[in-house]
Formats: structure tokens, C-alpha cells, sequence
């Protein structure tokens, strides 16, 4: 569960910096990491939600099944709805 924009991105730029240092440790030009993002991604401007768009397309993540305590703590109703209607509709999240 990512809460914020701030972690999407350091999410996604620690990605990229794992690769970068793996890289120079091996001393190989090819990555060792399949980074799913593109050279024209916005990071200033990803949201939590683009970031799991992303990374679920690529088959990186899988939603697993809700625990007891978020079940208690969270409605996910909506959110399983407005996944439905985005669906539906061809919109994914706020991209």
C-alpha cells in the first residue's frame, strides 16, 4: 500500500538507483533489473496509483488478499468500485 506521491516516486527511483549500482558492482553495461518505467515517465507527478498501474502491467506485483486489520480499519468498497468503473471505462487511476 503506497500512501503518497513522495513514496511512489522514491519507490520508483530506488528501482532505478538499485539497478545503477548493480551495474557498477558488476561492472556490465546491460541492466540486471527489468525497470518498467520509460524515459518519458513523469516522476514529479507520479502518483501512488500510476505507480501501481505500472508495475502490476509489467507483472511485477499481485494484489494480495486484504488482512483482518485492513478489512477493520479501511473501506475498500469504494475503491473496488472505482476500479470497476475505470475498467470499464478505459481510465486507469490518475494518470
Amino acid at each position: 500500500m503506497l500512501c503518497s506521491e513522495f513514496a511512489a516516486r522514491t519507490t520508483a527511483a530506488a528501482f532505478i538507483e538499485l539497478n545503477n549500482k548493480l551495474k557498477a558492482e558488476l561492472d556490465v553495461k546491460e541492466d540486471m533489473i527489468k525497470i518498467p518505467f520509460t524515459n518519458r515517465e513523469r516522476f514529479r507527478t507520479m502518483h501512488p496509483d500510476r505507480l501501481v498501474k505500472i508495475l502490476s502491467d509489467a507483472g511485477c506485483i499481485t494484489e494480495m488478499e486484504r488482512t483482518d486489520t485492513e478489512k477493520k480499519y479501511f473501506s475498500f468498497a469504494n475503491r473496488e468500485k472505482e476500479k470497476k468503473d475505470a475498467k470499464e471505462s478505459g481510465v486507469h487511476g490518475r494518470e
